[in-house]
């Protein structure tokens, strides 16, 4: 009987060692390899392929959309594909797709640290699971678990265990001839199964909890908004797209400043409606595609994609900063906040969670000076941004005073067959008229004071002194897709359409002609693009209708390829009738002669 008992103890123990032993060669291995199962209703797969990128894959050869990774496998859930992992891999961005047909809309990432190395997705849903999920078939997940492992188990184990079953019917003849040993193995084997259904019981308790907390990850319970643990993965997919587009990100970082006092003063509950406030302000003045977390506390974060200048972040951040200055009312109380800002630029200043302590680092810097303002990671960008502010406020401080005149400077064409003015804006200080200095205004609404003052007086200019085929060049930094502008520029167009003179809008490079600039060349408008660095010359639009005037300034950095560059960019801009204009008003050093003469404002 004893000689019987240790013979079962020691088959059981070579059968846990078997599980565990086929268990182990079964499963990927947590380190280098991550599995994706993959399940549709219709059981087709053929073409169906997994489609990578980003730095987490370590793949023998690369794939793409005409040749994806393809399953590595089937079992009962579907096909499953293992991906090899380059080391210290923390995420992995994938879709599944035949051609150009996906299985979820939207490009999605696999995060190590929250969702595992092992997921199962089902065509059509979004989610991702960790565990598996029931099928469309109404099987449960405890089925679907058990199909899954044992086709997972390499086909040896089905040998052993028959040899198990022989070995036990062998010892189950030995044991029988003890009813005593029977009787207790018989109350062992009821106490072992109870033990392992409480063990069911409470593993599906825990499975409906866990189910619960993922679908929670990344929501904040107060204010809605994404939590340090989304914002990790946006932030990874974000960056895919800016990689793969070759643009820029911006992270900001913002932190009230004057948080703890509205806590100790009004309460817990003040302070979550003044929490509820900031996000709300702060998200109406986001765009759609810009991401806004709540860190904790009273942080916040926010990742605006597509961005073309750094300085339209400086705006941006402004613009939120005003927002939050606003008094908040709630319950008779009144309340004021004040933030303080950081920002990191995608890839010059870093990325992943570096571009985080970076604007954090950042926004500190804008505590510290305590001017209620912002402060970029880059030194450069924030010398730049120093920069306009003076030039803006001076700017706000002669329209104010109403120190400002208006001059131009005569334009000849090659050939002298077309003549223009070149508005240019002058302040009368003591030694006389002094010249503005070049704009970029950060504040719209002083832009569209500063240039609807300028139409007014070109149209009396041009009604006063009117000239055949005259073309008045004026500078447009208000937003094109701003109604008061545009009424302006309509009402400029046909005052000076009735004097026999043209309106010429100076603007900036351009990448994309927007549909107003259109609308007021089909009414009989121009337009100019200045050109001031290099690595604008591939964004002008040369073939655009309404295209009269490049006017050239700034490119004392340019260098002998550069030069070569413009000569050429010149040359086919001459040759669709586009006038090239150069000299002191539109400085370059480059060796091209001037084509202008250069007058005194009048």
């Amino acid at each position: 009987m004893r000689a019987g008992l240790k013979i079962l103890f020691i088959f059981c123990g070579l059968m846990f060692g078997v599980l565990a032993l086929a268990s182990s060669v079964a499963a990927p291995s947590p380190g280098d390899v991550a599995r994706i199962h993959y399940h549709r209703a219709d059981k087709l797969y053929e073409g169906w392929g997994l489609h990578l990128w980003g730095a987490a894959p370590s793949l023998a050869t690369p794939v793409d959309w005409a040749m994806p990774l393809p399953p590595t496998g089937t079992d009962a859930f579907g096909v499953y594909f293992d991906v090899p992992l380059q080391a210290g891999a923390v995420a992995l961005n994938f879709i599944v797709h035949k051609g150009s047909e996906k299985h979820v809309p939207d490009d999605q990432v696999l995060d190590f640290a929250n969702q595992g190395r092992e997921i199962w997705l089902i065509a059509g849903d979004a989610a991702i699971y960790t565990r598996p999920p029931a099928l469309s078939d109404k099987s449960s997940d405890r089925i679907s678990a058990l199909r899954l492992a044992w086709a997972r188990q390499p086909a040896w184990l089905g040998f052993a265990l028959a040899g198990a079953l022989l070995l036990l019917i062998v010892l189950g003849g030995l044991l029988r001839h003890s009813l005593r040993l029977r009787a207790d193995i018989q109350r062992q084997s009821v106490l072992l199964a109870q033990s392992r259904k409480d063990l069911e019981v409470q593993a599906e308790l825990q499975s409906e909890a866990h189910a619960r907390v993922v679908s929670l990850v990344g929501t904040d319970e107060l204010t809605g908004l994404m939590t340090r643990a989304g914002v990790r993965r946006a932030l990874a997919s974000a960056q895919a797209k800016a990689r793969r587009n070759q643009t820029m990100l911006a992270v900001l970082f913002l932190d009230l400043d004057d948080f703890k006092p509205i806590n100790d003063r009004y309460g817990h509950a003040v302070g979550d409606r003044v929490l509820v406030a900031v996000a709300e302000r702060l998200q109406r003045g986001l765009r759609e595609s810009d991401i806004l977390a709540r860190l904790g506390g009273d942080e916040f974060l926010i990742i605006a994609e597509d961005i073309g200048d750094p300085l339209v972040v400086a705006e941006l951040a402004r613009k939120l900063l005003g927002a939050l200055a606003e008094v908040i009312e709630f319950e008779g109380n009144l309340l004021r906040v004040k933030a303080s800002l950081g920002v990191a630029l995608y890839p010059s200043d870093g990325e992943g969670d570096e571009l985080i302590e970076l604007a954090d680092a950042a926004m500190y810097d804008a505590k510290r000076a305590d001017d209620g303002g912002f402060r970029f990671a880059s030194a450069w960008l924030n010398a730049q941004f120093q920069r306009e502010v003076e030039v803006e406020r001076l700017w706000r401080e002669v329209l104010t005073a109403g120190s400002l005149a208006l001059g131009w400077l005569p334009l000849r064409t090659e050939g002298g067959e077309d003549w223009a003015w070149v508005a240019q804006a002058f302040r009368r200080g003591d030694t006389g008229l002094e010249a503005m200095p070049v704009w970029s205004s950060l504040d719209p609404d002083l832009a569209l004071e500063a240039d609807l003052w300028m139409l007014e007086k070109l149209v009396a200019a041009v009604e006063s002194s009117p000239g055949p085929g005259l073309r008045v060049i004026a500078p447009a930094r208000s937003s094109l897709s701003d109604p008061r502008f545009l009424a302006a520029c309509q009402g400029a167009l046909t005052r000076m359409r009735e004097r026999g003179a043209t309106l010429v809008l100076e603007l900036p490079h351009l990448s994309v002609v927007p549909d107003a600039l259109r609308a007021l060349v089909s009414g009989g408008g121009q337009f100019a693009l200045r050109l001031s660095r290099p690595e604008q010359i591939s964004l002008y639009c040369l073939a655009e209708p309404g295209l009269r005037y490049l006017l050239v300034s700034g490119l004392a950095s340019a260098g002998p390829e550069d030069g070569r560059a413009l000569t050429a960019l010149f040359a086919g801009a001459r040759a669709l009738g586009i006038a090239v204009v150069f000299g002191p008003l539109f400085e370059t050093s480059l060796p091209i002669h001037p084509d202008y003469r250069v007058g005194e404002p009048v």
